[in-house]
């Protein structure tokens, strides 16, 4: 990934001032970072779906951005 992305990212995530732009950015990642927390549990055979890890993960995102 270029430097420049990266970089843009990385501004875009740290901003304090929430735009639906970033609020749906953030609630994406965590969406995707829950899927991966699951997919992993799933792998080793351990209790718990895609729906609990991924609600948490967004659920606390979500909490977060209200609290911002």
């Amino acid at each position: 990934m270029p430097d420049h992305l990266i970089n843009y990212f990385n501004g875009r995530l740290d901003s304090t001032v929430i735009t639906p732009y970033t609020a749906t950015l953030k609630l994406f990642i965590s969406f995707i970072l829950g899927a991966v927390i699951e997919a992993e549990r799933q792998f080793r055979r351990r209790d718990a779906g895609m729906r609990t890890f991924t609600l948490i993960c967004m659920g606390s995102t979500a909490a977060m951005l209200i609290s911002i």
